[in-house]
């Protein structure tokens, strides 16, 4: 194939050398070289050929391709549009055209691209396929589900178009259905490396873990510098607790592409839950790059400079905001109060169920609720970048006792309500939560859920619990987990008279301890300085580090932690008998 290359090259040349500006030889050059992956040189010599024929929308068309080569995608796009307006049945250009606005994230004009096309060619395969990545991208997973098996449907042997569906699958929690896609795009493309790749993530999901390591294994033997390959695989160490090989994973994933943002990110909570501050917390702004919903959710730009902790604020008015979820805005607020001491005027924009728990917040001067018009400031910070801001290590984590105070009228009428305080009085929550427009959240948030069944287990009539559970499903289902699974009359569930963090701060401050899975709850009470035992899995989130039944971020919370993946009965078993020592 090489010397059939070659040989038409030097024919070619010859041509060139009689005809200078002969605009098909031209053409045809910058094909080859198209082919020989070289685009800056393919570019130039297809320019020269419609230069010369600007009426040949072929031509128009692989320049377009050899623009998206070299990564220039708006000179692609105006390529390929005149091409289409020269031949607007042109199939390839209008295909390619979709994937340009793909690339630019013009999700809609995409769609509307493929539809065209489907229109002009309904039995041409590869549209429905890119039109369901688009759908995916779009959130619309059933729709995307239905184009990517119409695609199969016109092409039976459409390997990427199974392992698309077979993606997407996953990501609807379908993962046998999802498995079998893979395996069926597997069996029409067994060398593919990215299909090895998603089929070894959904059997990591089904917790067949050395069966997803030999995928990832022989993806990479297949192509050694597959990137997702190595961080995926050290992903999978890490929750086995096999933190140096995880290491091994993360850097080299770095040496291929040391600007690589997931690698950055995935080392950054590696190194952090080992306690290595100083090391990951800069790696962990890498979060702002790598676009993940495990990542960030809220990455806000603004005219302001952002504050990284260099430049003096002392008599400005700074904006710190929340990025993720509400149980690190209730840990990294208390970062605030620092940044007050330094003489700044601290704004705090928050999620709205926080805003007046926020108010006992030491030091700040207003709090706003999350899409409230913004008021004038000099600068701005993210909440999870102050640590690094300020310097943090593991040796001066901000502690100066409670940072966030019930009300202490909401605590009256609490108390009341409660009655007699004639037993301890325990909180639970037993589920962190779920987020139906992020699946990539689900796998992470029901890892820490304990089944409602095995907790029921602590009940005793010595103690009285408290449903702190907010959010449905879970909320709406606690009637009858506790008719089912709670035997005695010591269980009560006041969840739906929980408007906000502060009647669930004032309900806990008339509690003697909190027992919850890793979330909001958990911090709050850390918060307040009030008791909580914490259950944790066995691949618990960096802010717990490893080994330690102690927390370095609240001294009142004790860790119980599972002894292997996905066991809660040795945690539910410590917490019975530390609560039977406790009465």
């Amino acid at each position: 194939m090489r010397g059939q290359i070659g040989r038409a090259q030097s024919l070619y040349r010859e041509v060139l050398q009689l005809q200078p500006n002969h605009a098909e030889a031209l053409h045809h050059l910058g094909i080859i070289a198209l082919q020989m992956r070289d685009p800056a040189n393919a570019m130039h010599l297809i320019g020269q050929a419609v230069t010369l024929n600007p009426a040949n929308p072929a031509a128009h068309s692989n320049l377009g391709m050899a623009c998206e080569d070299a990564g220039q995608p708006e000179a692609a796009l105006a390529s390929y549009d005149k091409a289409i307006a020269l031949r607007p049945d042109h199939a390839e250009a209008i295909l390619n055209r979709g994937n340009v606005l793909q690339t630019l994230q013009r999700w809609s004009e995409a769609l509307g691209n493929y539809d065209r096309l489907i229109a002009l060619a309904p039995h041409y395969a590869d549209p429905h396929n890119n039109r369901g990545n688009v759908l995916r991208k779009l959130g619309r997973r059933r729709e995307a589900l239905e184009s990517y098996s119409h695609a199969i449907r016109l092409k039976p042997d459409f390997a990427q178009a199974y392992s698309n569906r077979g993606v997407v699958q996953k990501e609807l929690r379908d993962l046998d259905e999802a498995l079998a896609s893979f395996n069926q795009a597997l069996e029409r493309a067994p060398d593919n490396p990215e299909i090895l790749n998603n089929r070894a993530n959904a059997l990591h999901e089904m917790g067949r873990l050395d069966e997803a390591m030999k995928d990832w294994n022989q993806s990479l033997t297949l192509d050694p510098g597959y990137v997702e390959v190595h961080i995926n695989r050290g992903n999978a160490l890490r929750e086995l607790g096999r933190l140096d090989e995880a290491a091994a994973c993360f850097t080299q994933a770095l040496r291929i592409d040391p600007e690589h943002a997931g690698a950055q990110w995935t080392l950054s909570l590696l190194r952090l839950l080992r306690g290595d501050y100083e090391g990951g917390l800069p790696l962990y702004e890498a979060r702002w790059k790598h676009g993940s919903a495990l990542a960030v959710t809220n990455h806000r730009d603004f005219r302001q400079p952002r504050w990284t902790g260099d430049a003096p604020i002392a008599g400005r008015t700074i904006l710190l905001h929340a990025e993720q979820g509400l149980g690190d805005t209730l840990q990294f607020c208390r970062y605030a109060t620092r940044v007050a001491a330094l003489g700044a005027r601290v704004v705090l924009e928050v999620q709205r169920p926080l805003v007046p728990l926020m108010q006992s917040l030491e030091g700040v001067s207003k709090v706003i609720a999350a899409g409230e018009q913004l008021p004038e400031f000099d600068l701005h910070c993210p909440l999870l970048s102050l640590p690094l801001a300020l310097r943090t290590t593991l040796a001066n984590i901000p502690w100066d006792g409670a940072y966030l105070h019930a009300d202490q009228t909401r605590v009256s009428h609490w108390r009341a309500r409660l009655g007699p305080h004639d037993r301890p009085r325990i909180g639970l929550v037993w589920c962190s939560g779920l987020h139906p427009a992020q699946p990539e959240l689900w796998r992470v948030n029901k890892r820490r859920d304990v089944p409602f069944d095995m907790l029921a287990e602590i009940s005793t009539p010595a103690l009285a619990f408290y449903s702190l559970q907010k959010g449905d499903p879970y909320e709406g289902q606690t009637a009858q987990l506790q008719s089912t699974h709670w035997h005695g009359n010591n269980f009560y569930n006041f969840a739906s008279e929980l408007h906000d963090f502060a009647d669930t701060a004032a309900l806990v401050a008339n509690l003697d301890l909190v027992v919850s899975v890793d979330t909001a709850v958990a911090h709050l009470a850390g918060a307040m300085a009030k008791p909580a035992w914490v259950m944790l899995p066995f691949a618990a989130d960096w802010r717990w580090l490893t080994g330690r039944t102690d927390s370095a971020w609240y001294p009142t919370l004790t860790l119980y932690r599972q002894n292997q993946i996905e066991n809660w009965r040795s945690v539910v078993e410590s917490i019975k008998a530390d609560l039977s020592r406790l009465l």
